[in-house]
This record gives structure tokens, C-alpha cells and sequence, in this order.
């Protein structure tokens, strides 16, 4: 093995030294390479390449991300156009999926431009996803700060006046009264309101709006409840069986029995007379 080693060296010294042979085949000529440029060439190549700079605000409203009110793409308080926008606070409210949300699209917002179905829908927001303070436990911040919005809110409401909800609006705006137990002047008009319009009431509007006056305890108003008594069995075949027994329950806490219409009555023929699996 190293005498064949040796004799392999001494022919290619040979070859060589006969007519600078090369033991290679003969290639093409390779072109020169190019200078590499230093670190100073490279980085300004770099920043040619970035993209022209942009302010906080351009950046948020980039078609790449979502930057509606409510997303998680925000500061903690919105652009003065967006807060001030009908349509674009309603999308950040119907969007908003926790507490979080509700609240950005709320603090600090221009409420003086909202429309009716923004201040009913933000109600309806807060109610959902906020507690009732404990009893006899002191408020904390949060409790302070919604405590803060419902006031705005309700002066909001009291601003566009009832005439300016639609039915489906006062009806959402009694459920949440009634989750977040809320009693204010506002309800004695909104109540003469929602008796005058109850025909334009769906079933599922009449039965949320009975079930927050339960929550709330408003037995005094008996010309809205005599209203419902009144129409309510003319359309019973127009309710989920939920709804009944929602406005059942309702009334039974209201110690409601309405001397015309057989309201109770004709709730109760209903239930039994549905399909229902005791069990």
C-alpha cells in the first residue's frame, strides 16, 4: 500500500515537470468573482429594502390585521372617528366576547353619537358578561367603572328618549336592566312606551322584557303587565314553550294575576298541552 502510494506521486511530479500537465481534464474559464462589499453595503441594501415608516395610528387600521373596535389589535381606548361611528362601535360590540372588550370599545368613547341600538346593545354587553356585586361587600374598581358606564348609558338613553328604540331594543333593554337589577326614571317612560307598541313586540321580546320586570320587581307597573295580559293568549301559539314558561316564572315572582285575559290560565292549558318529558 505505500509503495503504490509513492509510485502515484512520482508519476503525476514526472508529468508535470514534462509539460505542465495538469491530471485534470481541461474546464471552461470560470468568470471573475464579484467583490464582496463590506457590512456598511449590505446594511444600507437592507434598509433600501424596508418599508417607509408609518405612525401608530396608520399601522393599526393596516388592511392586514383587524383593528375594529373590540379586537385585541387596540389600545386601551378608541381613535375619536371610530368611538364616534354607529356602525363601526356596533361591530366592536356584537365582536366583543368578554368583559375586556366591552370595555374598550366603552371607556372614554363620545356616547352623544351613538344610536339607540348601540346604547341597547351595550347594556346588553355589560349584563352579560359583568357580575352583581357581592352583598355587603365594598365595590371594587371594575365595579366602580361599570357602575360608571351604566350611568352614561342611561343618559344616553334618556337623550334619544324611547320613541327612537325599536321594540326589540326596549325589550333588551329591560333584560339587562333586570340581570344587572338597574332602576332608574327610565323606566316609567320606557314601560308607557313598550305598552302603547306591545302589538309590534315579537314573542321573544315580550317574554325578555317580562323576564327582567321579574328580576326587577316592578309590580307597580300593572298597566304594562294588563297590556301583556290582555294580548299575550291571542298569540300564545306564537311562543317557544322556553318563553311561557320564562313569563310563567316571571309572573309568579311579580305575584302577578291579571284579572282579564286568563293570562296564567291559558300559559298554563299551553305548557301542558306541549310536549314535555317530566324527568
Amino acid at each position: 500500500m505505500a509503495v503504490s502510494r509513492v509510485a502515484r506521486l512520482a508519476l503525476g511530479a514526472a508529468l508535470l515537470a514534462l509539460g505542465g500537465l495538469t491530471l485534470t481534464a481541461p474546464s471552461a474559464e470560470r468568470p471573475p468573482r464579484a467583490p464582496r462589499g463590506g457590512r456598511a453595503e449590505r446594511v444600507l441594501a437592507e434598509e433600501a429594502e424596508l418599508p417607509t415608516p408609518k405612525t401608530w395610528r396608520e399601522l393599526r387600521r393596516h388592511p392586514r390585521f383587524d383593528h375594529s373596535p373590540g379586537s385585541g389589535w387596540r389600545t386601551q381606548l378608541l381613535p375619536d372617528k371610530e368611538a364616534s361611528d354607529p356602525r363601526r362601535v356596533q361591530e366592536g360590540l356584537t365582536r366583543a366576547e368578554r368583559l375586556s372588550g366591552v370595555l374598550r370599545v366603552l371607556d372614554g368613547a363620545d356616547l352623544s353619537s351613538w344610536s339607540a341600538i348601540n346604547v341597547a346593545t351595550a347594556w346588553h354587553r355589560l349584563a352579560k358578561f359583568s357580575r352583581l356585586p357581592k352583598r355587603g361587600a365594598a365595590p371594587d374598581q371594575r365595579d366602580l367603572q361599570i357602575r360608571d358606564l351604566q350611568r352614561r348609558l342611561a343618559e344616553r338613553a334618556r337623550e334619544l328618549g324611547p320613541e327612537e328604540f325599536t321594540p326589540r331594543s326596549i325589550s333588551t333593554l329591560f333584560y339587562a336592566w333586570g340581570l344587572k337589577r338597574f332602576k332608574c326614571k327610565l323606566l316609567k317612560p320606557f314601560s308607557i312606551s313598550a305598552r302603547t307598541r306591545l302589538k309590534e313586540f315579537d314573542p321573544q321580546s315580550i317574554a325578555n322584557m317580562v323576564f327582567g320586570m321579574g328580576l326587577l320587581g316592578l309590580q307597580y307597573e300593572d298597566r304594562l303587565l294588563e297590556e301583556v295580559g290582555k294580548q299575550v293568549p291571542q298569540r300564545l301559539i306564537e311562543f317557544q314553550l322556553e318563553e311561557v314558561i320564562s313569563m310563567f316564572y316571571s309572573l309568579g315572582k311579580l305575584r302577578y294575576s291579571p284579572a282579564e285575559g286568563k293570562l296564567l290560565a291559558a300559559m298554563g292549558d299551553y305548557a301542558t298541552s306541549s310536549e314535555i318529558c317530566f324527568g
